[in-house]
């Protein structure tokens, strides 16, 4: 069980890693998963830099630049998960970046042909200042770069704060609402215990259910159409629980919660059906083994926060890891490759070049379409980007591509 000790978070307050997850206990897990498709590939080096798309314009020093137009992909015979639309599917490496971050860490990629884009975390309290009213700014500035420099945007909102020194990362206007029903301290959010600390998301409340659906309706009208904005991640399943005397107080349970899980991303998936959405898996409360199912059926990616190349007897290695990889041929398989994973690998198995070990892991354990490296130096620069050079394509993505020639 592992803490992320440093975060992709807001850096005026220092708070804990942003894609953070803590185990909360062992689960075990009868029910049996359906294997759809496995398929392995060998590796190759990186093709040239994509083609930027149409869509957002920003201001430079240059004056004014626009996207030029994406090229029209069009094969019957491509290899992809079935549930994908082709023409929005771009697998490969990817930066994990935290809400402050901009255009200075964005080029730490620009000019890089093995990076394709960012997953960027953004908190909902930023995006939903005011009931039902909506800022998005940063994503377009975020976006409009990003096609700038021919690289493309994927997006994680986080509602969840791991330590309880802060307010929660829910809208202002939930904390003082009783109709989002859970800790008096701030409604909407209920704060764990001391010893694992935070505030999560009161997911089974219906009216939090709703304001999450909504959310994901502005995104995604917003959003859908553009040909950079490569995907939406949902957040990790591990949230812990309320103790016994609230859970019963504010309608939890593990029923309620999983189901909570499936309404939001489901509402995510139908806000954006021409992008790729996932949702993370680690652990859980409820029956992890069915919720995938459950997401493969619905046509959502599998992720997960954590490449472990260190833990082989942990549920995450061996449940979740084979349940992504049996996935495989029915939908995008996203995991993180996160803060302390590096350190967590390289200690444990005094591993001079982590990031190699890590990415030969994750490709043999998982076989991922997208690998979403967390910017953490010197790690990023001196082992991860010369690791991706050097292994190339994965071998997922180079199927992809190779059948799209």
């Amino acid at each position: 069980m592992t803490n992320r000790h440093q975060p992709i978070e807001m850096k005026a307050t220092k708070q804990p890693t942003s894609v953070m997850h803590i185990m909360t206990r062992h689960y075990q897990y009868i029910l049996a998963f359906a294997l759809l498709f496995t398929t392995s590939f060998p590796a190759v080096s990186f093709a040239a830099a994509p083609v930027v798309p149409g869509g957002l314009c920003i201001e430079t020093p240059e004056g004014i630049q626009c996207a030029v137009a994406a090229p029209v992909v069009a094969n019957p015979t491509i290899i992809a998960p079935k549930t994908v639309n082709p023409q929005n599917f771009h697998p490969g490496y990817y930066m994990l970046v935290g809400p402050n971050d901009g255009t200075f860490t964005f080029d730490r990629i620009k000019g890089n042909p093995d990076f394709l884009g960012v997953k960027k975390v953004y908190t909902w309290k930023k995006l939903e200042p005011a009931e039902g009213q909506y800022d998005f700014s940063q994503i377009e500035s975020d976006l409009a770069y990003l096609q700038s420099i021919g690289k493309r945007l994927w997006i994680e909102i986080r509602w969840t704060t791991w330590t309880s020194a802060y307010p929660p990362e829910s809208p202002s206007y939930m904390w003082r609402n009783s109709k989002y029903g859970c800790d008096s301290g701030y409604y909407g959010s209920y704060a764990r215990s001391v010893a694992l600390g935070g505030w999560l998301l009161c997911s089974w409340n219906a009216n939090v259910q709703a304001r999450v659906a909504a959310l994901y309706n502005a995104l995604g009208s917003r959003f859908n159409s553009e040909p950079y904005f490569e995907g939406l991640n949902v957040g990790e399943t591990s949230t812990g629980y309320p103790g016994d005397t609230n859970a019963a107080v504010w309608g939890y349970s593990a029923t309620n919660e999983a189901n909570a899980f499936k309404a939001n991303a489901l509402a995510a998936k139908r806000a954006f059906p021409s992008k790729t959405v996932v949702q993370q898996i680690n652990y859980a409360a409820f029956d992890l083994t069915a919720f995938a199912s459950w997401l493969v059926a619905n046509g959502i990616g599998l992720g997960t926060p954590d490449v472990y190349t260190n833990k082989p007897t942990n549920s995450v290695v061996t449940v979740i890891y084979p349940l992504m990889k049996a996935s495989q041929g029915a939908v995008p398989i996203a995991p993180d490759v996160q803060w302390s994973n590096y350190v967590d690998n390289s200690t444990a198995l005094g591993d001079s070049n982590v990031a190699e070990t890590t990415l030969k892991g994750a490709i043999t354990m998982i076989t991922p379409h997208y690998l979403f490296w967390e910017n953490r130096e010197p790690f990023l620069t001196d082992m991860v980007v010369p690791s991706v050079r050097n292994y190339g394509m994965l071998p997922a993505a180079k199927a992809f591509y190779n059948s799209n020639k």
